[in-house]
């Protein structure tokens, strides 16, 4: 095998005391990237006028990690945002409050999106129905999203009624910092496709460092992390400590 360029697919899966759980596909992956790095110590001698090295010694054996994710799925998302996926099954809401003191022209928007069935009511003892295209507009169901026309002798809060559709949640940081075993599933096509795999033990992923969340471009996450060593594989040469890569003989 002379040459290589590289494609296939990317797996994950959470690790726990060097064992992997069910794998997880990422979707299409445009970069995949492992550095090695090492640190040294070098020494030089002190009798010859000249300062001739004389020793380096490794101090210290490091890898990272990093891929470029092409797929936005809530699961990616988690990945990204150290969140729980969490799927938030469609319901109904039943007198919802928005926000005090709201004005002529504001914006209010309501806990769920894809909401539809939409009723408004004031704060009165006996509660007046708010009037859709006169006291209000729905400027975006999908969001949740109200526009207040006019405020009149109504007693806020507003108290909002609706239902919502299906979507997924994923809360930032809400994760402690989880090891994931990460697969490569590879083809190298510079030699008829042939088979590459390789396997990363203990990969941790730093948290996304920008998602431009308005761009005329195509967007794709840049996941980066390190690659720790695996203590439950020493004294087995043929996987070593942080991963292995096989190819095809």
């Amino acid at each position: 095998m002379a040459f290589f360029s590289g494609q296939g697919k990317a797996y994950i899966a959470v690790a726990t005391a060097g064992v992997p759980a069910g794998f997880r596909y990422l979707g299409d992956v445009s970069e995949l990237q492992v550095q090695m790095q090492i640190t040294t110590l070098e020494h030089k001698e002190h009798t010859t006028g000249q300062r001739l090295t004389d020793l380096r010694l490794i101090t210290e054996k490091k890898a990272n990690f990093s891929a470029t994710l092409q797929e936005f799925s809530a699961k990616n998302l988690a990945l990204a945002f150290f969140g729980a996926d969490n799927a938030v099954i469609g319901g109904t809401i039943v007198g919802e409050a928005l926000p005090l003191g709201l004005a002529v022209g504001d914006y209010a928007r309501v806990a769920n999106m894809m909401i539809s069935t939409v009723s408004i009511t004031d704060s009165t003892a006996t509660p007046i129905a708010l009037v859709e295209g006169t006291d209000y507009t729905i400027t975006s169901p999908d969001h949740g999203t109200l526009n207040i026309l006019n405020i009149g002798a109504f007693v806020q809060p507003f108290l909002v009624s609706y239902t919502y559709g299906n979507y997924n949640n994923v809360p930032m940081f809400s994760l402690a910092q989880q090891e994931y075993w990460v697969r490569f599933d590879g083809l190298n096509t510079a030699y008829s496709n042939s088979p590459v795999e390789i396997e990363l033990y203990r990969v941790v992923f730093d948290p996304l460092d920008t998602m431009d969340l308005v761009s005329d471009a195509v967007l794709d996450m840049k996941l980066s992390g390190s690659v720790l060593d695996d203590p439950t594989k020493t004294g087995d040469a043929s996987l070593g400590t942080f991963g292995r890569i096989m190819t095809v003989a």
